[in-house]
């Protein structure tokens, strides 16, 4: 009778070692899991971040091409207005010439009228 009964107490006491081992890596799993979720979470946030980031990039790359697009069409405006100044310019020149010609001409034809009268 106590050798069965020793004999159960020892199954037992073996249950009791197996069911805390088992408890023990239960317990380091939970903990692991837990690790690995607070990892996660960290990696959602910086990957919103680094989104959020390269979204305000785009925003402000976008401006700066807006920007220089309309810089260009002023600078070509601008370009265009030059010249245009400059054909000007140079019809005034050549009918300025055109008058001191004329005028010229007037003053050579006044002085032989003069000379004639």
């Amino acid at each position: 009778c106590w050798a069965r009964t020793s004999s159960q107490w020892a199954r037992t006491s073996q249950w009791a070692r197996t069911s805390s081992q088992w408890a023990r890596t239960s317990s380091q799993w939970a903990r692991t899991s837990s690790q690995w979720a607070r990892t996660s979470s960290q990696w959602a946030r910086t990957s919103s971040q680094w989104a959020r980031t390269s979204s305000q990039w785009a925003r402000t790359s976008s401006q700066w091409a807006r920007t220089s697009s309309q810089w260009a069409r002023t600078s070509s405006q601008w370009a265009r207005t030059s010249s245009q100044w400059a054909r000007t310019s140079s019809q005034w020149a050549r009918t300025s010439s055109q008058w001191a010609r004329t005028s010229s001409q007037w003053a050579r034809t006044s002085s032989q009228w003069a000379r004639t009268s």
